[in-house]
């Protein structure tokens, strides 16, 4: 079976210095697609594709159907802004998805790439969650926009901490205005003063583009596919894509014009419509820096019909569910704004037409959805659980270790059964779904068994799994669990 894929990216800064991040059209994602097929079914993929571009011929600048036929401005609402001709266009052009089409895609945040480098200094370790720094960093960094901070970056180094302390006092005092709402983004910067001593000067501002193939070979793996070619978009004679995908171990790699692929058209039409989408999501949930009020989607995004909401539908399963696997998306650790899309696209997914016009409580039950999904992903960070390449059955199970059989989706796990409110077991291993959810392994009635566990436990999940990325064994060991009324603890015994 061999397999071709084709390469394309959009929001390319070549360099990331204080007048790219200053730009009034500054976006802070780098984002990729690489998308392919089995040669079996190159004749039957490239037609279809035709066949939309040959509909849509008169959209054709210099003979070639872009993603620049969709200007932003189409997306300030999501779908809801968009007209009947260009929602029927994005319809087409994802018809053409179905499962013989493999694709994955990475978001790469610029202003990740400079805190990593200024604080490279600051590792993980038993008392510092640096991940968690980092990320507090960049958020505040990509929410407010600090320009005596951004200046230091690139100007005065010696003075980046003393600024970026300054600026997280500043806000501090500010979001006293509103503590119930900021309490947590306090805690987050409090804790940020604590640990900050020092930077390092900024090594490079020119752009690193290994990353999206590191995400590409894990996507191979795990989808079992060793026997493929890569084709990029053609760039500049200096061919930086290109000998980064060599130098990530990708053989069969070449440019070419997008003119004679139409993979490559595919990649470049795709990543653009998710570009654009992500972008004015960005711009939508943005807080001003003297604001200390809640910012939730406005209500028009939710205007849909069940025209749009067909169309919501269908992105929903090419992005979610066509030959998903864990590495199909590939992110840093801050990854907000992806989070925020895929939020939505379930959000609406599960809502009925008849809500998604007129509901007024829609925007604020969706901003509580999309917090809870940030707050998971970050606690996913926190838990530095490793990857592992698992093969699923139909059911989408794995047998782990010690035997017990687990569902990927932790919801359709079986919950521990408490009685009499205690029950005491010897726990082998605890863990997470890759939605965050809290799950452990237990030996009863002679078996190893998996169970879910409330989301009360999250974090005593979490610390198990961090002393052990510690070196420190905690498990197997006898623990006790108790439920009073509603509230559970676990207890070591």
């Amino acid at each position: 079976m061999a397999f071709k894929f084709y390469y394309d990216e959009t929001e390319h800064s070549r360099k990331i210095n204080l007048k790219t991040l200053k730009a009034d059209n500054f976006y802070d994602n780098f984002m990729t697609v690489i998308i392919g097929w089995d040669d079996e079914f190159c004749d039957e993929i490239e037609k279809k594709y035709l066949d939309f571009e040959e509909k849509y011929n008169d959209r054709k600048n210099k003979g070639e159907l872009k993603s620049t036929t969709l200007s932003q401005k189409q997306f300030v609402n999501g779908f809801a802004s968009m007209s009947v001709d260009n929602a029927e266009f994005i319809s087409d052009f994802l018809a053409v998805f179905d499962e013989h089409v493999y694709w994955c895609f990475s978001v790469q945040s610029k202003v990740e790439f400079i805190i990593h480098q200024l604080f490279a200094n600051y590792r993980n370790n038993m008392f510092l969650d640096a991940d968690a720094v980092k990320y507090t960093i960049i958020k505040a960094i990509n929410t407010y926009k600090p320009e005596r901070v951004m200046e230091c970056i690139y100007g005065d180094h010696d003075q980046l901490v003393p600024e970026l302390r300054s600026f997280l006092e500043d806000r501090i005092k500010k979001n006293k205005a509103n503590i119930q709402l900021k309490e947590n983004e306090n805690i987050a910067f409090e804790q940020l003063l604590i640990i900050l001593n020092n930077s390092l000067p900024l090594i490079t501002e020119e752009w690193d583009y290994h990353i999206p193939f590191e995400g590409f070979s894990k996507y191979l793996r795990e989808q079992k596919i060793t026997d493929y070619s890569l084709i990029i978009d053609k760039e500049g004679d200096e061919q930086k894509t290109l000998k980064a995908a060599v130098q990530m171990g990708h053989r069969n790699v070449e440019e070419a014009d997008s003119k004679s692929y139409v993979g490559i058209r595919m990649a470049d039409m795709l990543v653009g419509i998710l570009s654009k989408f992500m972008k004015s999501l960005n711009k939508a949930l943005q807080s001003d820096y003297q604001s200390v009020s809640k910012v939730i989607l406005d209500s028009q995004w939710f205007r849909l019909d069940e025209r749009l909401k067909k169309l919501y539908r269908r992105i929903h399963y090419v992005i979610s569910e066509l030959n998903d696997s864990w590495y199909k998306s590939y992110a840093g650790i801050f990854s907000d704004d992806l989070i925020c899309f895929v939020a939505l696209l379930e959000f609406i997914d599960d809502m009925t037409a008849e809500r998604l016009n007129g509901d007024s409580l829609i925007s604020e039950e969706f901003n509580q959805y999309c917090i809870g999904c940030l707050q998971g992903k970050f606690d996913e960070m926190r838990n530095k659980l490793s990857r592992e390449n698992i093969e699923l059955d139909d059911e989408g199970c794995f047998i782990n270790r010690w035997g017990a059989k687990v569902y990927a989706d932790a919801t359709k796990q079986p919950g521990l059964i408490i009685e009499n409110g205690k029950r005491e077991c010897v726990v082998f291993n605890a863990g997470f779904d890759r939605r965050g959810i809290p799950t452990i392994t237990i030996k009863e009635d002679g078996e190893y068994r998996c169970y879910r566990i409330p989301d009360q436990l999250g974090e005593w999940s979490m610390n198990l799994v961090a002393f052990k990325n510690m070196g420190q064994e905690v498990l197997p060991a006898r623990v006790r669990f108790t439920k009073q009324g509603s509230k559970w603890n676990a207890d070591i015994i």
